[in-house]
């Protein structure tokens, strides 16, 4: 009942404001003051029939904001862990990255001295070969160029020899050629 009471005097007193500039200054101010009254009666319904739906209206949109900013700074604090435990994995790649690297080259390097070993050993091989070949090659060589002394000798002294040996001499020959064959 007093709210009703202080209601209808405001309404009383807002009537007899209007009255007054009605009266003392005219129309020309009239419609301000129109204006201003209706303004606070709006503002008088608002504050009392809508404040608390509003009210509430803005705590519930608060606490909305406050729940999706703590959901957004537990996002943002996985984001931060992932991105950090990205950058530990990356590190960890690199490292693991470079020690396969250096695994690679030294398997690199004792192929590559391997290669010029096994090289090295085919190189004395084939030398070896080589001069084995050579060798043999100089002494068919020798072996030929006797035999062909030999047959020249042997074509000479047939020209030769018989004009110059005689039976006498042919006769001791074949006997120094038994006596070493029987030693023999």
């Amino acid at each position: 009942m007093k709210k009703f009471i202080k209601t209808a005097s405001l309404l009383i007193l807002a009537a007899a404001a209007v009255f007054a500039v009605y009266f003392f200054w005219g129309t020309k101010h009239y419609d301000l003051v129109m204006r201003v009254i209706n303004f606070t009666v709006l503002a008088f319904i608002i504050i009392k029939y809508a404040r608390a739906p509003i009210v509430n209206f803005l705590k519930g949109k608060g606490e909305e904001i406050s729940i999706e900013i703590n959901e957004m700074e537990a996002k943002k604090k996985e984001a931060e862990t992932n991105i950090s435990e990205t950058y530990k994995t990356l590190k960890d790649s690199s490292i693991r990255f470079e020690k396969l690297k250096e695994k690679i080259i030294r398997q690199g390097e004792n192929k590559k001295q391997s290669i010029i070993e096994n090289a090295k050993n085919e190189s004395r091989i084939m030398l070896k070969g080589a001069k084995r070949k050579i060798g043999n090659q100089i002494r068919q060589a020798k072996n030929k160029f006797k035999s062909e002394l030999i047959d020249e000798a042997i074509d000479l002294a047939t020209k030769k020899l018989p004009h110059e040996i005689n039976d006498k001499d042919n006769q001791k020959l074949l006997d120094r050629f038994l006596k070493r064959t029987s030693q023999e």
